[in-house]
């Protein structure tokens, strides 16, 4: 089953319910108050690649300006209004998205909208994903997209959200793959070999991560490895993950995802057992690696989450910090 987190501000005092909605909110955008009455209502599910969020909201405002030069997203985010609507600006790169409609924002770039009585469906995609699909990341903050020609992006997105609470894990890596598949015929593009190429290098390098995910546990699982077990040379590895950081540093990253979300979840193994798990070489280096990767170590992070009662905003807040990681 995919891992979820839910809000709501239904039952709590209007301030009150802005305070937590902010607090939640607040690794990912400026939060302040829109016109109107506030209230929130969130559901998110953590896909293969993608998180995907159900929305009702309305009285508030999300901007991001100074935080884009300093909190390092990369990814793209595509909402789908399903009522009301969402009022945008030069910053956001549209005026207005109402019912049916379809924007984009490049986390890279300023944005400012304000949602009047809205429910949107939104997914959070990596910059890879939109890149397979049309070549170029490039001109896609604030567009628009608009029926017909967004109909078919549109049942996916509803779709995806509809089911999201029972797939099974096996079944979440070709959602990715359907999205770029959809992206593609939805933004007609001139790049079309580009695009082609871009499919290509993301294809082997999903299939990397997908050998790397399924090896955690080997303490010998390296470059070498990697290379061996999956048919690439070293030398077109490091071409596919020369962005990234390298393969070995893929490794790491993936390691330490998983611990997080281990620790996320609340699991009760005992350090010695979430290192081996993990393939880290000794409790230690575990622990050194969480520091350096998150500010925080992995002791230190699991107190944290034992802190917090489950289910409430906080926990969710750490939750989503390690989604949006993945997703970056």
């Amino acid at each position: 089953m995919s891992e979820n987190f839910s809000f709501s501000s239904d039952g709590l005092p209007e301030a009150e319910g802005f305070r937590r909605y902010a607090e939640l909110y607040g690794h990912g955008a400026d939060v302040s108050r829109g016109d109107g009455a506030f209230h929130a209502r969130v559901k998110a599910w953590r896909l293969h690649g993608l998180i995907i969020y159900d929305r009702t909201l309305s009285g508030v405002v999300h901007s991001r300006s100074d935080r884009v030069a300093r909190d390092g997203f990369t990814h793209f985010v595509i909402s789908l209004v399903l009522e009301g609507r969402v009022t945008g600006g030069a910053a956001s790169g549209f005026d207005v998205a109402e019912a049916g409609d379809v924007f984009i924002a490049d986390t890279r770039r300023a944005t400012r909208t304000e949602a009047h009585d809205v429910r949107m469906i939104t997914i959070s995609v990596a910059r890879s994903v939109v890149e397979a699909a049309l070549g170029s990341a490039n001109g896609l903050h604030g567009r628009l997209l608009h029926a017909p020609a967004n109909l078919i992006l549109a049942d996916y997105l509803v779709s995806l959200a509809r089911r999201a609470p029972t797939l099974e894990a096996g079944a979440l890596p070709g959602l990715g793959r359907a999205l770029i598949e959809i992206l593609g015929s939805v933004q007609t593009s001139p790049r079309r070999l580009t695009a082609q190429r871009q499919r290509q290098t993301f294809s082997r390098r999903e299939l990397v991560e997908q050998h790397i995910d399924a090896s955690l546990a080997d303490p010998h699982l390296s470059v070498d490895s990697v290379a061996a077990d999956t048919g690439i040379s070293r030398s077109a590895l490091y071409r596919l993950f020369e962005q990234h950081g390298g393969v070995a540093r893929q490794i790491r990253k993936r390691r330490l995802a998983a611990l997080r979300s281990a620790l996320d979840r609340r699991d009760a193994a005992l350090p010695e057992v979430l290192a081996r798990r993990y393939g880290f070489d000794d409790e230690r280096q575990m622990e050194r690696l969480f520091l350096e990767e998150f500010g925080q170590s992995a002791s230190g992070y699991r107190q944290a989450v034992a802190a917090v009662e489950a289910g409430e905003p906080e926990d969710s807040r750490l939750r989503w910090r390690t989604w949006l990681s993945e997703v970056t």
